[in-house]
């Protein structure tokens, strides 16, 4: 089965030289060739390079910086030779030799045992050996042999032996001698040197039994339709970027059919969230309602539990008070038993010492006369109940403000008033003393003042009389205590059982606040399930979205690459086309030229012969005259003596080009180019640009009907 096979060649060009597309630096090609493998290729794997083997010039070892330099010293060793020879010097931008890539197709080497390899890199480089020495085997300077580059493993084309996924392609450079000794020329890596070289090397490789594809050029790739091959692209990675291209429009169309499909089952899901994004936005209008009526019941059990909060307050409040009350009823009590002195602290002012309003005011709380208000205190309204009636209480704190008013302030002392007058308390005797004192005195004051005072007011308002001797013979409680503490009994009682329905209404709160809590955490959670799930199918959707429109642009990219490679490919052909039109254009104007002075030569020279042979037999067998015979002795003469002229010259080291026959016929060939090239020029004309005229042009004769005006000689 025949394989293919690319051989790349390119001149090494100097660092600094004008680049051209069959050209390479010698730098970088034999760094690359070496052991320092700079390669750009994406499918360099250095974990081979071992493997690779090197036959490179003595001391060069198997470094390409090193082989470089040695293609250098080789040039500029034979430039100093031709200048001592009297040549010219080749300039430091000449290139130093040309190189080879010889890569066969990675399907056929995957199959080939090391056996096989080893023969292929013989044969190889013998059949290019043949080419470079003109039909005699010929060994290059350099060669190495690269396994470690390649795409086999990515196309499948791994082994299970020991070679695994090594590639093979062939390395060889050669400072390309001419056989009389030359450097590189135009002439040694021309095209059709180029296009010999192709062919020699499948026709010696068919020879040693390796059925390679012939190599065709890009005017037969044209004529049997096959794609051009774009300009500084080897045939084989040409054929693999083909491939390539093949694969990924391949791998294109199916993503391009699965997007299809992906796009009818995003039309159905984005149908499907569409549903339930409605039914979110039910669920979130009915999450919403709940919500509202969460808060209402919320807003509800926070009034309940602030009236619970108060009801407790004020039933501690109530509590409190009848804890006083009845400790102020035990003091009146034990007042009643055993009488009463006054506190050392406490002073008493009886209504002859008081004065102003708060005489008037006692007047009106326990006299009933009101008469002597004056100002903001003469509005009676203030002291009354609803009824109309007098507030004694209500009066009597207002006369206990105004009293400890008008008695030194409240930052002093306290008054507590009675129907004997004012008792003035100052300070707090240090037996009563306690915390409250140390942070607020007037507080303290005033708590020990109704504590100490109140009671005895108690009985006193009572009775009616003063108590300043015990009751003797009094056993058991009074009748005012017992009246207190049987009040105090009832008011525990309704208060225990206030207490008790506000526990139950409490814990009937609490079981409510636990149930909407319950109900909230439920209702939170579906709706982050709902959030979670809405996400979820937004970002799907995007992800898809996206690869769409990435492979949509990848695509895109595809589709514009490959059309840059047929523009690129089809613009080098154009160009090839025409540098190959205008190349033979020149040669065949060049070719006609030469054949022209060829032929003239001869015409010239034997047109003289003839001339001095028919002059001679004229003169001996036609009597044609004595003037004719003077005339014609004449010429002969004159023909005989250029000849003479001539080789007398030649005798003496003259150049046979500046003899009086070449003068003569450089005239005559001078004559009938500049006729030629004139006719030339103007077919060309008149078929087309210059650049498109064919090369197996022939020139026609003059109008006049000869090679010039000289006619037919």
């Amino acid at each position: 089965m025949s394989f293919g096979c690319g051989v790349t060649a390119a001149k090494l060009a100097a660092p600094g030289a004008p680049r051209s597309k069959n050209s390479i630096p010698y730098d970088k090609a034999c760094e690359e060739f070496g052991d320092e493998r700079a390669s750009v290729s994406d499918n360099l794997d250095t974990s081979r390079s071992h493997m690779n083997t090197y036959s490179f010039p003595e001391g060069c070892g198997t470094s390409g910086a090193a082989l470089a330099d040695w293609f250098v010293r080789k040039r500029d060793e034979y430039s100093a030779k031709r200048q001592a020879e009297g040549g010219r010097k080749l300039s430091a931008l000449a290139p130093v030799g040309g190189a080879f890539i010889i890569t066969p197709d990675e399907e056929e080497v995957a199959t080939w045992d090391a056996k096989k390899r080893e023969k292929f890199v013989e044969d190889a480089l013998e059949s290019l050996g043949i080419w470079m020495g003109h039909g005699e085997e010929h060994e290059p300077d350099a060669y190495a042999v690269h396994v470690d580059e390649g795409a086999m493993a990515e196309r499948g084309l791994t082994r299970s032996d020991e070679l695994g996924d090594c590639g093979l392609h062939i390395h060889v450079a050669d400072r390309m001698l001419t056989e009389d000794g030359r450097y590189l020329s135009r002439e040694t890596m021309s095209p059709g040197r180029i296009r010999e070289m192709h062919r020699v090397f499948v026709k010696e490789m068919n020879s040693r039994g390796w059925d390679i594809t012939e190599h065709k050029s890009a005017a037969q790739h044209k004529r049997d339709g096959d794609e051009v091959l774009p300009a500084g692209m080897s045939a084989n990675k040409f054929k693999r970027v083909r491939k390539w291209e093949t694969k990924k429009k391949r791998e294109l169309q199916a993503e391009r059919e699965g997007l299809d499909a992906e796009k009818s089952q995003l039309a159905e899901g984005q149908a499907t969230l569409a549903e339930g994004q409605s039914q979110l936005a039910d669920d979130r209008e009915a999450l919403e309602s709940d919500r509202e009526q969460l808060g209402l019941d919320r807003q509800a059990l926070e009034d309940a539990q602030a009236r619970l909060r108060a009801d407790e307050d004020a039933h501690a409040m109530r509590v409190m008070r009848s804890h006083r009350a009845l400790d102020r009823a035990r003091a009146a009590n034990a007042i009643d038993r055993e009488g009463w002195e006054p506190p050392t602290t406490a002073k008493l002012f009886t209504p002859a010492q008081l004065a102003g309003n708060a005489l008037a005011l006692w007047r009106l709380v326990y006299e009933g006369d009101g008469s002597g208000l004056t100002g903001d205190w003469a509005d009676l309204s203030r002291y009354e109940d609803e009824s109309g009636e007098l507030d004694v209480e209500r009066a009597r704190a207002l006369l206990d403000t105004a009293m400890t008013g008008a008695l030194g302030g409240d930052a002093k002392g306290c008054a507590v008033t009675s129907a004997e007058g004012a008792w003035w308390v100052t300070d707090v005797p240090a037996s009563a003393r306690d915390a409250l004192y140390e942070s607020d005195r007037a507080q303290a004051v005033r708590r020990y003042a109704r504590d100490e005072l109140e009671p005895r007011l108690l009985v006193l308002n009572e009775r009616g009389e003063d108590v300043n001797e015990p009751q003797r013979g009094v056993e058991g409680r009074s009748d005012l205590v017992a009246q207190c503490i049987q009040k105090l009994e009832v008011d525990q009682r309704s208060l225990d059982e206030r207490a008790a329905e506000l526990r139950v209404r409490e814990t009937e709160l609490d079981e409510r606040s636990a149930n909407l809590d319950q109900e909230l955490a439920e209702k939170r959670r579906e709706l982050r399930l709902a959030k979670t799930e809405l996400e979820t199918t937004s970002r799907a959707v995007e992800a898809r979205n996206a690869d769409l429109a990435s492979a949509n642009a990848e695509l895109d990219r595809a589709n514009r690459d490959a059309a840059s490679v047929r523009a690129a490919a089809e613009r080098d052909a154009a160009n090839t086309r025409a540098d190959a039109r205008a190349r033979a254009y020149s040669e065949a104007k060049d070719e006609a030229a030469g054949r022209i002075e060829q032929f003239l030569g001869s015409v010239v020279g034997r047109a003289s012969s003839i001339a001095y042979h028919v002059l001679g037999y004229m003169r001996r067998e036609m009597n044609l005259g004595p003037a004719f015979d003077a005339a014609a002795k004449t010429c002969m003469d004159t023909l005989n003596s250029l000849s003479d002229q001539d080789v007398r010259d030649a005798q003496w080291g003259a150049d046979p080009k500046d003899s009086n026959t070449n003068r003569i016929q450089r005239g005559v060939s001078r004559f009938f180019r500049e006729k030629l090239n004139g006719r030339l020029d103007e077919v060309a004309r008149e078929s087309g640009p210059a650049g498109t005229m064919s090369s197996s042009f022939r020139p026609a004769r003059e109008r006049d009907g000869g090679y010039g005006d000289s006619g037919a000689a």
